[in-house]
Parts: structure tokens; C-alpha cells; sequence
């Protein structure tokens, strides 16, 4: 996967994951900047975190899919042997986990 990214939960679990930002932000007309400010980051921060030279996190990449009014399985493309997964009865995301 090109481009990838490291995202850290918090039990302390890390994947590799591609963001779908720019490609949500495009089609939605949002600059990358206005995500930034919105969540709190600077541009160079949010820079260094978007191209995984900096750690993304859960919480923040929360701020995001709220911000951009997405779900979170919406901004990750996640690595061969991996799977999004979802509560059986809330239908909603949980969090990434390896296919066995």
C-alpha cells in the first residue's frame, strides 16, 4: 500500500492504513488547512501526520470524520490481511483487526 500511514489505537495496536483525505476533502471542496484548524492542528503538524511521518490517532482521526462529516472506516483503506469491523448491533465501526 502506497503512502501508508502508521494509525495507534489505544491498546497500544498499531496497522498501516491510507488515508482517503484528500480525496474526501476534493470532492467535498475542503482544504486541508481548514481540517487542520478545525482539529486543532497546525498545518505543519497536520502535515507530518497525514504523510506518516507523525502518528495518527483514534481520537484525532475522529475530529477528522466528524469534521468532514464522514464515517472513520470512510477515511482509512487499510492493509492486505486486515479487515474494518463493526458491532453486530449497532452496525457501528470499531476499529480495524487482522483477518485470520
Amino acid at each position: 500500500m502506497k503512502n501508508n500511514i502508521t494509525l495507534h489505537t489505544q491498546t497500544n495496536k498499531s496497522f498501516k492504513v491510507k488515508l482517503r483525505l484528500k480525496k474526501i476533502c476534493k470532492s467535498k471542496g475542503i482544504k486541508l488547512i481548514d481540517v487542520a484548524k478545525a482539529v486543532g492542528k497546525t498545518q505543519v503538524t497536520f502535515s507530518r501526520i497525514t504523510t506518516g511521518v507523525s502518528p495518527l490517532n483514534l481520537e484525532l482521526l475522529q475530529k477528522i470524520a466528524e469534521y468532514l462529516n464522514v464515517s472513520v472506516h470512510e477515511l482509512l483503506e487499510v492493509e492486505d490481511g486486515f479487515e474494518h469491523y463493526y458491532g453486530t448491533k449497532t452496525n457501528k465501526w470499531l476499529g480495524i483487526r487482522k483477518i485470520d
